[in-house]
């Protein structure tokens, strides 16, 4: 059965009976924490099997710790059984790689069972406990969880909206002493378009993050799956300020931050790390800068070496000729060597994090399909705004923006060369029509201060799938224009979508 889960208990984490709790190192309370989910008991009666076939009486507790939120089970969860009114000390055990723990030898009674581990801190999750009663030759199944994803961000953050459903926990402390610091602000930031009066303009979205006494840090209402901007200060130590933060599908991420003394220059700590490629070829040449100290170190073969370094948590930037700029946040530790490895993009600069604010009319909704498209896609995205958009006379002429295609003329446009030859077949869509004669005749029947957003593939295989399968030949079709379409298969994509006039 489904054990209750708690929001703002009053009960201390990890109290498993009046004199035994979890360590004291745990016992710290997260104010306003949620309780931890117990998933299910079930009791096992009569002889255990042992090895070698004799038939022993086992009298205990066992079961399975799982993270609802990873999806995994949880190991190295700290697990406690205690007897109720007794002074005997708690029986631990911790869970293993597979989430399982087995407490055996006790004796009949009453006990109450609970875990502890440092997601729950971080998600500001208590330690819950399930009373069950043990009796002689009794093996009781007790399975724990973390709870799932939806229900800690409903619980702690409240109702959000389908495009900003994220949630960001961890702690920033002092790297010396892991304790918190006065002071610390952290702020998360993303691009947003603002619609006013028909008209849409670029604007910078924040949240800034709860920090609590204890250095617990809540940032709600994030986009998802997109890359975003996180900035942490704090009074006398180095700043954290980088694009390293992407809230996965699930919609909660984790991040755990120790600041360095803003006096630190260098240390005793080493980090060393590769760049690679998507392809997982590594990078022959490029560059690894730490901004917050102004340190460079150069990337041969894939390998950097950056040493003599304060402790603490940095954002270390890998620069690489013709790819993005790609951040990661890595804690060095005194006296050791500290990994990173950091993977660069072979496509196109990826879109930031974009939100779109307003009624969700139609042109609204179009906009999120084509944010969405072009976070995971490999072409050319042209928003409102965008200086081609401003610019251009005609339709046609934004296309000399567009990557990997090449502008001859407002009716003759190439896309990327296939062999010897430029593919010339553009498929070409209008508001998810296709448009048979491509550019002849487009500037007409959609004026470029009709455009809303221009989506461009210079090559048909990395486009959206469901327009790879949508453009068939225009064999044998001849336009009003008197000019007949290329009759080969088309081989790269235009979608073009204009406002929605009421």
């Amino acid at each position: 059965m489904l054990g209750n889960y708690r929001a703002g208990s009053e009960m201390t984490r990890g109290a498993l009976s009046p004199r035994a709790s979890l360590p004291a190192r745990n016992a710290a309370r997260v104010r306003g924490s949620l309780a931890a989910l117990v998933v299910s008991t079930c009791i096992a009666t009569g002889a255990i099997l042992a090895q070698g076939g004799t038939n022993v009486p086992v009298t205990g507790v066992r079961g399975t710790v799982y993270d609802s939120i990873a999806g995994r089970p949880l190991r190295g969860a700290a697990v406690e059984v205690a007897a109720v009114r007794s002074t005997h000390a708690p029986w631990t055990t911790t869970s293993d790689s597979l989430g399982q723990y087995h407490v055996s030898g006790l004796p009949a009674g009453q006990y109450t069972v609970g875990f502890y581990h440092d997601a729950l801190t971080a998600l500001g999750l208590d330690a819950v406990t399930r009373t069950i009663d043990l009796t002689i030759d009794a093996l009781v199944t007790v399975n724990l969880a973390i709870p799932s994803s939806a229900m800690v961000r409903a619980l702690r953050c409240g109702r959000s909206d389908d495009y900003a459903k994220g949630m960001l926990v961890g702690f920033v402390r002092d790297t010396e002493n892991h304790a918190p610091i006065a002071g610390t602000k952290a702020t998360v930031h993303w691009r947003a378009f603002a619609l006013d009066s028909a008209h849409y303009r670029v604007v910078k979205e924040q949240t800034t993050a709860t920090i609590t006494d204890d250095g617990m840090l809540l940032a709600c209402h994030l986009p998802v799956d997109a890359p975003l901007d996180l900035l942490v200060t704090a009074p006398g130590h180095r700043s954290v300020e980088g694009t390293v933060i992407t809230v996965p599908p699930g919609g909660i991420a984790r991040v755990d931050l120790l600041l360095a003394d803003s006096s630190a220059t260098s240390g005793a700590a080493v980090i060393r790390g590769r760049v690679t490629r998507e392809s997982g070829k590594a990078v022959e040449s490029g560059r690894v800068v730490i901004k917050a100290l102004g340190r460079e170190v150069a990337v041969r073969n894939g390998e950097f070496v950056a040493s003599d370094m304060p402790a603490g948590t940095w954002v270390v930037e890998s620069r690489v000729i013709g790819v993005e700029p790609q951040d990661v946040l890595v804690t060095a530790t005194q006296f050791s060597v500290t990994t990173a490895n950091i993977t660069v993009s072979n496509g196109p600069q990826r879109l930031d994090a974009v939100t779109v604010i307003g009624k969700p009319t139609r042109d609204l909704l179009v906009l999120d399909d084509v944010l969405r498209r072009s976070r995971v896609g490999m072409g050319t995205t042209f928003l409102p705004g965008h200086p081609a958009l401003r610019s251009a006379t005609f339709v046609s002429d934004v296309m000399r923006d567009a990557r990997g295609f090449l502008y001859q003329g407002p009716n003759k446009i190439l896309g990327r060369a296939h062999g010897r030859n430029r593919c010339e077949n553009i498929a070409l869509f209008l508001n998810d029509v296709r448009q048979p004669e491509g550019f002849v005749g487009l500037d007409h029947s959609a004026p470029i201060k009709d455009v809303l957003a221009i989506e461009t593939w210079p090559d048909l295989g990395l486009a959206p799938v469901q327009y790879r399968r949508a453009v068939p030949s225009t064999q044998g079709f001849r336009s009003s224009y008197g000019a007949r379409p290329p009759e080969e298969p088309p081989c790269a994509l235009v979608l073009i979508w204009t406002r929605r006039h009421f």
